[in-house]
């Protein structure tokens, strides 16, 4: 690709910045975007030094110009040599549009996003994705707040705003949820509908563990099923099992033992193996085989740092119940404990 055209597509990526931009250019843009995953990639960059110095009020020390440079010097896509492509070159006519008042913070972890076009939805939705062994804090354009846990998704369409507030959320998510009364904040997760006025309180469903939950701190929550409305108080969690919708309020609850991975600490209790093993993986980045079945039978209590390895982790569980462990890679294989001591590789 020519610097020329380079620079042509890094005037019509600030245009965006400053939302200079016609809804055709947006879509067209979305359309043909992922057909080059340089320039895809290139933007991302730019775009996240953008909304950084916009999140400090310091839009105006920044020197894109100069960032683009750097970023392109370092591109594969600066080729003289290199064959042009239809597309490459109708993508540098174009624009993407997203929701450029959301700004990401990386301050507790890495995050993912994208801008796409759900093939059910034809409008354009922001994407949050964050991956095992990491978590991440999100601000949103409403002043909202939200923490994703590992192995999690948050999706807003491109028109999240103060005045329109719904989203989807696959995974964990801990909220703190801006107070306005006259405009509800929604949150699609496990077919049913959250909906909060100024909340904060823990959201969890993992498809693979058949649970939706919500745990209340403070504020009002009211969950919207197929089966009916249901309303929290604070220190209440209303436990649903997403196979046959039967559900639970337990009240009394210790809202921090479920909120608390958002600083980095995983409290648990007489928690079941399984349970306690998919926290686990997904803490970690890694994979967990049991090796035999009657461990599925043991109960586990304790508390699990992020800040501590995971042979730190493996090692106290050790100690306190019977299992023995081998870490091979990113595998780790859970036995019982013998007459034989197992061998630990770190």
């Amino acid at each position: 690709m020519r610097e020329e055209e380079l620079h042509s597509f890094y005037e019509s990526a600030v245009r965006f910045l400053l939302k200079d931009m016609s809804l055709d250019e947006q879509v067209s843009f979305t359309l043909v975007l992922d057909s080059d995953t340089e320039l895809k990639h290139l933007f991302f960059r730019l775009k996240d030094v953008w909304e950084y110095h916009q999140l400090k009020e310091e839009a105006g020390s920044i020197d894109l110009n100069q960032v683009w440079q750097e970023m392109t010097s370092e591109s594969s896509l600066f080729d003289a040599g290199k064959t042009e492509s239809k597309n490459s070159v109708r993508l540098i006519q174009r624009f993407w549009q997203v929701a450029a008042s959301i700004v990401l913070l990386v301050g507790i972890g890495w995050v993912m996003s994208q801008i796409l076009l759900v093939p059910d939805r034809p409008e354009l939705v922001h994407v949050f994705e964050c991956p095992k062994g990491d978590r991440v804090k999100i601000n949103l354009a409403d002043g909202s707040e939200v923490w994703l846990n590992a192995d999690s998704k948050l999706t807003l369409p491109q028109n999240f705003s103060a005045s329109d507030r719904q989203l989807a959320l696959v995974g964990e998510a801990y909220f703190k949820v801006k107070s306005d009364p006259e405009n509800p904040f929604l949150i699609d997760v496990a077919n049913r509908q959250v909906k909060v006025t100024g909340t904060s309180f823990n959201v969890r469903y993992y498809p693979d563990e058949n649970l939706f939950q919500t745990t209340l701190k403070e504020g009002k929550v009211s969950v919207v099923s197929p089966s009916g409305l249901v309303s929290l108080k604070p220190g209440e969690q209303l436990n649903v099992d997403t196979r046959d919708g039967e559900a639970t309020i337990v009240s009394s609850i210790d809202v921090e033992q479920f909120s608390a991975w958002r600083v980095g600490r995983f409290e648990f209790h007489n928690m079941p193996m399984s349970e306690l093993m998919n926290n686990v993986e997904r803490w970690y980045n890694h994979e967990i085989i049991i090796d035999d079945p009657e461990l599925m039978k043991l109960n586990f209590s304790g508390v699990l740092k992020h800040n501590k390895s995971i042979e730190h982790f493996m090692g106290v569980l050790s100690i306190s119940h019977p299992i023995s462990y081998e870490i091979i890679g990113d595998t780790i294989v859970v036995k019982p404990i013998n007459n034989n001591k197992s061998r630990r590789m770190r």
